[in-house]
């Protein structure tokens, strides 16, 4: 039987890797009987695809602009500061 800090650190690595049956069973088995860690794995995977969902915006939102993003008028005050 898994204990609360080795059922966490499966449910952090499932998001990883894929578990092995063993590893997969016991987790259930303690997520169905633990509250706390039930809760804790429902967080992380939400975490998860939050930070997963966040990385894919900001991929598509660099991707749609042109890789000098700066106005000249920007560009110009730059310069001008750096050659006070």
């Amino acid at each position: 039987m898994l204990n609360c800090h080795e059922a966490s650190r499966l449910c952090s690595e499932s998001l990883d890797r894929k578990l092995t049956l063993w590893q997969r069973a016991h987790l259930w088995l303690h997520l169905a009987m633990c509250s706390l860690c039930w809760s804790y794995r429902r967080d992380i995977v939400h975490l998860h695809e939050q930070a997963r969902r966040y990385d894919e915006e900001v991929q598509e939102a660099f991707a749609s602009k042109p890789s000098g993003c700066l106005t000249e008028e920007a560009r110009l005050r730059i310069k001008q500061a750096l050659n006070t």
